[in-house]
């Protein structure tokens, strides 16, 4: 995943006990060394709705990630709005989904 313009990079694990959110900036180095990551902000709450690596009530889960990516943004003075995710556990699966909403002109 590339930065976002402003070389904003943020990492969320979700883990069974806890949510972890990071937030770095790329910062470029010296000629020929690549760019390092500064850290702007950390969050972590305890993780609810997470049984044996598995998201089995996804409310309580989405009020430990939002806990814990606020907690940084905080810290960060920053708004994430793309995230690398870890979530280590049983069978994780991803689908594709698209969604059009009318929205009306004046």
């Amino acid at each position: 995943m590339q930065p976002a313009r402003n070389g904003i990079i943020a990492g969320l694990d979700i883990g069974t006990s806890q949510v972890s959110c990071l937030i770095a900036r790329l910062e470029t180095g010296r000629a020929g060394h690549p760019p390092r990551p500064r850290i702007l902000g950390v969050g972590h709450h305890e993780s609810r709705g997470v049984k044996a690596g598995a998201i089995v009530n996804m409310a309580d889960a989405e009020r430990s990630i939002r806990a814990a990516v606020e907690m940084a943004e905080r810290m960060a003075r920053e708004t994430v709005r793309r995230v690398i995710v870890n979530l280590s556990c049983g069978q994780p699966a991803s689908h594709m989904m698209t969604s059009e909403i009318a929205v009306p002109t004046p």
